[in-house]
């Protein structure tokens, strides 16, 4: 995982008594307002430009009044390893998505998730506004507990596989989250579920289920297409060509992957999201977003033995085809 980095949405939060995320167009529009001190008067959290470098942009973090009068501000650096510094960079975006009385201690409590793979637990910064500050808490993943399902206790040890909260989606009350629960089993089974959680010792307990885990359905077929033209009749979504290295066999926890479908989605979140290409990768227009990228974890694969030998073991050139209904994997020549 790239703990210097922390992903988030573009938001804007705008409540009298709890706040949560929303979307909006970018980092500068990213406006809190909540009442942090509990005087009756509501504050305003934003991020101000804190300068650019070859890496990307970077925010400082403000608490100020209505009136706009500067009540506390964070560090003003261009450091994406200072925990109180927000930016969008190559390798990800670091920007406040939640401001809520997360754990129901009376006080309030700035997230922010850290960039990570599409199939790896998602790392969370946990900021305590305190003595007119804010300061971090805490740093770790909500993973649940294998002993008892369906509660979700603060780690820093973390794995490949496991069920994790995946994102926070908003805050309905003190203590109560609804959120993004991911499960990934056997290196490559992925399932997402959206569920209330309450808070429960150490973590949170799941009080109600939004959307339940679906079955995984997926089959990796190891042949050879009958040729080298698309399947009679379809049109592939997107081709490109990518060379397949280590980075792309490990998730940004750092573990290994055991399927053709995950390498791939890592190589385009490589690509797309961390800004980190390989000799001979090219930038397709498709696999954008994380969404996207999962229709290569999800979708039959068709590719001859030696093919997917190649993208397990050893860097090697492939050429990709997507349709609608399976993905056809070649092995190109070297640039």
């Amino acid at each position: 995982m790239r703990q210097g980095f922390w992903k988030l949405l573009p938001v804007i939060i705008l409540t009298s008594t709890f706040a949560w995320a929303s979307l909006v167009s970018g980092p500068s529009q990213r406006v809190f307002r909540v009442d942090l001190t509990g005087d009756g008067i509501a504050e305003r959290i934003r991020l101000v430009s804190a300068g650019k470098t070859e890496m990307g942009e970077y925010y400082q973090l403000v608490v100020e009044s209505l009136e706009g009068k500067r009540l506390w501000e964070g560090p003003r650096v261009t450091d994406s390893e200072n925990p109180l510094m927000f930016g969008v960079w190559e390798m990800g975006e670091s920007l406040p998505e939640l401001v809520a009385d997360i754990d129901d201690d009376g006080q309030w409590e700035l997230v922010a998730p850290a960039p990570r793979s599409d199939v790896s637990p998602t790392f969370f910064r946990v900021f305590r506004w305190k003595n007119n500050s804010f300061v971090l808490v805490r740093s770790a993943a909500l993973m649940e507990n294998a002993a008892e399902k369906g509660l979700f206790t603060w780690t820093m040890e973390m794995s490949g596989e496991g069920t994790w909260v995946d994102a926070v989606t908003t805050a309905p009350s003190p203590g109560k989250l609804v959120v993004k629960i991911g499960k990934l089993r056997n290196g490559s089974e992925f399932q997402t579920a959206q569920a209330v959680i309450e808070k429960s010792g150490n973590g949170y307990r799941v009080s109600r289920w939004i959307e339940p885990f679906h079955p995984f359905v997926r089959e990796d077929v190891s042949e050879s297409p009958k040729s080298d033209s698309v399947t009679p009749g379809a049109v592939p979504l997107v081709t490109y060509t990518c060379t397949i290295a280590s980075d792309d066999r490990r998730n940004s926890s750092g573990a290994w992957l055991g399927s053709l479908g995950d390498i791939l989605a890592q190589d385009r979140a490589n690509v797309h999201r961390y800004g980190v290409r390989q000799k001979g990768d090219e930038v397709d227009n498709f696999f954008t977003t994380p969404a996207r990228r999962q229709i290569l974890q999800s979708l039959r694969i068709v590719c001859d033995d030696q093919t997917k030998a190649s993208i397990l073991k050893q860097n090697c050139r492939i050429f990709v085809k997507v349709f609608s209904d399976h993905i056809e994997v070649r092995l190109a020549k070297p640039e």
